[in-house]
């Protein structure tokens, strides 16, 4: 058995809203503490939201804790929103905002934004080879065209 505090490690996701396309269901998961007696919000501006659900505390396979809480948020919604866990007078928190909800369509532009910048930076920088090796050839009095 466990004799010492042991934190918890936090995570925030979000899910669609099983039966409205306009809603999220955004879920804090508190797992791998100890003491089992712990308090879990989820925030929004200071303000402690309503949950949806609950799981409880339920026990993990290492003699430690896990819990979740959940609530409804509107999808459109770009606001920060925060987990926080009070345990034996510690606060612990985690956050999740406009920019963690990134959808694959926009994780593609990103690829082929970075593969564009790659490819440039690579031209780039064989000009700059190809003119160092011509200037070089130059000033050495051997012109030569490859």
């Amino acid at each position: 058995e466990l004799n010492n505090l042991s934190p918890p490690v936090l995570h925030m996701f979000a899910s669609a809203a099983p039966r409205d396309q306009s809603e999220l269901i955004l879920t804090c998961l508190a797992t791998g503490f100890y003491p089992k007696h712990i308090e879990m919000n989820i925030t929004l501006n200071n303000i402690t939201l309503q949950p949806f659900s609950s799981s409880g505390v339920r026990p993990n396979d290492d003699q430690t804790f896990q819990t979740r809480t959940s609530v409804k948020i509107h999808r459109d919604e770009k606001q920060s929103y925060e987990c926080r866990v009070l345990q034996s007078n510690q606060t612990f928190t985690t956050s999740w905002g406009k920019y963690d909800h990134i959808t694959s369509q926009n994780l593609i532009l990103c690829a082929k934004l970075l593969y564009s910048i790659a490819a440039g930076a690579f031209a780039i920088e064989v000009l700059c080879i190809m003119s160092l090796i011509y200037k070089n050839r130059r000033f050495n009095g051997e012109f030569i065209l490859i």
